[in-house]
């Protein structure tokens, strides 16, 4: 038997439960670029850092800077599909 064929039959096999009947779904993999980007709270809120922050720091004033220090917390449904993102 080919090495594919039977790789394909050993992964039939461990997706169908044949006691249960439960047919187990493939895991999904974690957005790696999501998971540098976003971090989530204990509580599952999704904390994010400001833009802007990095280069062309003269031309902003204080009050602007010291806004962009802060992290931001992200609601509502872009939450929602980050954590499922990351995982």
């Amino acid at each position: 038997m080919c090495g594919v064929a039977m790789t394909y039959q050993i992964d039939q096999y461990y997706r169908s439960n044949k006691l249960s009947g439960v047919v187990i779904m493939p895991k999904m993999k974690t957005n790696k670029g999501m998971k540098k980007r976003f971090k989530i709270t204990k509580k599952g809120k999704v904390v994010f850092h400001s833009a802007g922050k990095s280069h062309l720091l003269n031309s902003k004033n204080r009050k602007r800077k010291r806004r962009l220090r802060a992290d931001h917390v992200m609601g509502g449904k872009m939450a929602k599909n980050i954590k499922k993102l990351i995982g």
